[in-house]
């Protein structure tokens, strides 16, 4: 709101908010700038990647152990299931 009126003054001290805003915005949108902040925007996916990855990680290297013993289940029933058919 302040930047409005200021922008519609037509005095000198308006002009000198104008050009302010004017050269703010030239530098927001300067190639440099746009690529500093693109370049902070990937850094920061990055790093919610990586993180994201060790908790992935993390919960396979929990969950290892149960599908290696549900691996073997199969495995043990065959064998099982044999048994029992040997014995007939």
């Amino acid at each position: 709101m302040a930047k409005e009126i200021c922008m519609i003054q037509r005095t000198e001290r308006g002009k000198q908010a104008r050009q302010y805003f004017i050269q703010v915005e030239k530098d927001y949108n300067s190639p440099e700038k746009i690529m500093a902040r693109a370049l902070r925007i990937a850094e920061q996916e990055l790093s919610r990647l990586r993180l994201e990855s060790k908790i992935k990680d993390q919960q396979i290297a929990e969950l290892q152990p149960k599908a290696t013993y549900y691996d073997l289940i199969p495995q043990w029933l065959a064998r099982y299931v044999y048994l029992l058919w040997a014995k007939l």
